[in-house]
């Protein structure tokens, strides 16, 4: 019956089983095995864990017993008991499969991809195991190597296929190889993958200059395959003399979202708003300690199902419940999706619509989203007065230095940039950049310059545009100390487009070193131009290419302004609201009691 797909029957047959013979593993493990396949997890597990125990050496109910942990989430317990179940059974490829994919789920990419070769020597025609490999090593950030199993999976898989080009799209795209991904973005649009390769493929078109997709079509796509069969809550927006505001991340960490919250969060109880944190963190460091102790409430939802979040939201009476992580890595719309709180907004760390028709705002300032671009987002936009980022100063940030080009003699041109975000036409313009300033050298500092091939590269490709590659530097990965102190080596920062920094454009101006701009169309392509016009550096915005060259060119003429420059920034702008938490926090303050008052009037209007 089970085999038919006739589970009604099945379990109530297999329930009777279970019950007439308690003490035999085969009636236990076909019960959890109907309710797995029912989509009954809790049940499953509770069936398979008794069989578990009759049998802690029966393949099949490992297996199966695994399959409902892992659907409840529960990775830490699958890998205890595969673990256990090797020590008998090591040469396993199932077992050693499962072990894998856990690991995934934790983040461990390093560990996963060991327990994938031990497998695929194991059983080395399995194309499956190559394509699980090929996963962790987008976990463990190996892009190189992982486009490379990805792209013999495609042939060998035709099953996964559209799943498969997402990835390998992804991996593509994370190499700095873009017109690799605009060659794909045509069948990838086509593709009706998951929801996950919807947001993966929102995540891409937001940074890639070149492609006629329309990206509102393609959020709105998304909102229909993730409300398909949701029915969203009704939550009342109730009278409160202190709000319950939360917070949902991937990315309470030492990342941009981490570095944009640590000073404001704290300052929002003295403005009636009690913080909540929903953190969906693969792992915690220095700046998740911060955090905690900032916010009023931690919640750690990283391995609760979506009901469960829905549900503890709830619990909590949010009032008002904030994404920071849109479509990027970790991130908890399904859950938004099911409206857990009367006013949802999305913030912070994305920076394009998410297309949910349960999103009610998006929080913007008039430079990162003039009124004309409204009409690209499915949310309403509520507007910061000044900036809608407030950067907290760095702890480790040491003094000011002169400009370094006065002991050289000739002007340092530099980026932080992540290597995904420098497209050819980047390229191009920074290598026109520096033929026009034939004097100065180009200093390039990302962690993907870990890997030769990717250094290999880009040196080829300023040879290439005729740039030796004697005047170009190219530096890895460092300590976050080492990495402010090395703004000492930069005069000018050379910005990206139309992916542009937003935590290096902060840390810049801290350090006092001024940061080009190209200001685009886009929410995301304006983000630079928004944090310059918000430290009062208005000059070092350019419109088009043409001007971003010929200020590149005037500014590094003038090594005393640069220095001058340099050594006031960092006073100038202590007390805007970029750098000021306690001037910030006070507008977005008002915003937030601004979005509740409102829905508190449309519900009287309704009732």
């Amino acid at each position: 019956m089970i085999a038919l797909n006739e589970l009604t029957e099945a379990e109530a047959y297999c329930r009777a089983l279970a019950q007439l013979y308690p003490e035999r593993l085969e009636a236990h493990y076909f019960l959890g095995s109907c309710l797995l396949k029912k989509g009954d997890a809790v049940g499953a597990c509770r069936a398979l864990g008794r069989a578990y125990q009759l049998d802690p050496g029966h393949l099949k109910t490992l297996l199966a017993f695994a399959q409902g942990l892992n659907n409840l989430k529960l990775h830490v317990e699958v890998v205890e008991i595969v673990e256990k179940a090797l020590v008998q059974l090591p040469n396993q490829p199932k077992l050693l499969e499962f072990l894998g994919r856990a690991h995934v789920s934790l983040g461990n990419g390093e560990s996963a991809k060991g327990y994938y070769q031990k497998a695929i020597k194991l059983d080395p025609n399995n194309q499956g195991l190559r394509y699980q490999l090929a996963r962790s090593l987008l976990c463990n950030q190996e892009y190189h190597t992982a486009r490379q199993e990805l792209a013999s999976c495609l042939a060998a898989l035709p099953e996964l296929q559209p799943q498969i080009l997402f990835e390998l799209g992804y991996a593509h795209f994370m190499c700095g190889e873009g017109d690799k991904v605009l060659d794909l973005l045509p069948e990838l649009v086509r593709q009706d993958g998951s929801t996950a390769a919807q947001q993966k493929l929102l995540f891409m078109i937001t940074q890639l200059d070149g492609h006629q997709i329309d990206y509102l079509e393609q959020a709105r796509r998304y909102n229909s395959k993730v409300m398909r069969g949701v029915t969203p809550g009704t939550p009342e927006c109730r009278p409160v003399e202190c709000l319950n505001v939360g917070f949902v991340s991937a990315d309470f960490r030492l990342h941009p979202v981490g570095h944009f919250l640590r000073d404001v969060i704290p300052l929002l109880a003295q403005h009636g708003i009690r913080t909540f944190a929903y953190s969906n963190c693969p792992y915690e460091d220095s700046m998740t300690a911060k955090l905690k102790a900032s916010f009023s409430e931690w919640r750690h939802i990283r391995y609760q199902r979506v009901e469960q979040v829905v549900e503890t939201v709830r619990n909590d009476n949010i009032d008002i419940l904030i994404d920071l992580s849109g479509h990027t890595e970790g991130g908890c719309l399904d859950a938004f999706a099911r409206r857990p709180a009367p006013v949802q907004v999305s913030w912070l760390g994305y920076w394009a619509s998410t297309g949910l028709e349960t999103m009610d705002y998006l929080l913007a300032d008039p430079v990162a989203l003039p009124v004309e671009e409204q009409q690209n987002f499915t949310e309403s936009i509520w507007y910061l007065p000044e900036t809608r980022l407030c950067f907290s100063p760095p702890e480790a940030a040491g003094e000011v230095v002169p400009t370094p080009a006065l002991a050289r003699g000739y002007v340092t041109f530099g980026s932080y940039q992540n290597l995904r975000k420098v497209s050819s036409s980047v390229l191009n313009a920074w290598a026109s950049v520096l033929q026009r300033v034939p004097a100065s050298r180009f200093r390039w500092q990302c962690p993907q310059f870990a890997d030769p091939q990717n250094m290999r590269n880009i040196l080829a490709t300023f040879g290439q545009l005729g740039i030796d590659p004697v005047r170009i530097q190219l530096v890895g990965a460092a300590s976050y100390a080492q990495y402010l102190e090395s703004y000492a080596e930069v005069d000018i920062l050379l910005d990206s487009f139309p992916f542009p920094g937003g935590t290096t454009t902060c840390e810049a101006i801290w350090m006092g070193v001024p940061t080009l701009t190209l200001m685009g169309k886009s929410m995301v392509a304006r983000q630079g131009g928004s944090l310059l016009k918000a430290a009062g550096l208005d000059d070092w915005l350019a419109h088009d290419i043409d001007e971003y060259r010929e200020k590149a060119q005037r500014f590094a003429a003038d090594i005393a302004a640069l220095n001058t420059l340099r050594l006031s920034m960092r006073e100038k702008t202590r007390e805007r609201a970029l750098f000021n938490a306690d001037r910030f926090a006070e507008q977005l303050a008002t915003a937030l009691h601004g979005m509740h008052e409102r829905a508190l009037r449309a519900d009287a209007a309704v009732s």
